[in-house]
């Protein structure tokens, strides 16, 4: 007696499925961003100072309240990135595209305008020479 086995593609899907798993996205301004031009501080410094607030900056959230307005939106790209997934992409495609819709949102929400308005001149707070914006990156990495 002989016994054949046909994979038709359930050995690839589980591979796929195992790296999907292990797979990560952040999305924000990274420890690698550019220093600012001619500044003291870094990009990453700024985000900082901005996302949370100082003593002389109000808070000015790009990255969490995006996140909180955005949920659904990201959830149903989690989804249809699982499911192309199954499909057949691979899970860093996947992920590279879920960190570019979340990358948009945050520069989006930072070119709209965040509340409070500036009192020392007019603009759009947080866009100055849009450095900052421009900084907003994401990564993908694979936990081991």
């Amino acid at each position: 007696m002989s016994v054949t086995v046909r994979d038709k593609g359930l050995v690839a899907l589980l591979g796929r499925l195992k790296q999907a798993h292990a797979a990560r996205v952040s999305v924000g301004v990274h420890g690698d961003a550019p220093s600012r031009d001619g500044g003291s501080a870094t990009n990453v410094e700024v985000a900082t100072y901005q996302e949370f607030g100082t003593a002389t900056i109000p808070a000015r959230s790009f990255v969490r309240a995006t996140v909180d307005e955005q949920a659904g939106a990201i959830q149903g790209a989690i989804r249809k990135a699982a499911e192309g997934i199954v499909k057949g992409l691979r899970p860093s495609a996947a992920m590279t595209q879920i960190g570019a819709l979340v990358v948009g949102m945050m520069q989006r929400r930072m070119s709209q305008g965040i509340p409070p308005p500036l009192k020392s001149r007019a603009g759009t707070p947080l866009i100055d020479t849009g450095q900052l914006r421009a900084s907003i990156t994401s990564k993908v990495s694979f936990d081991p």
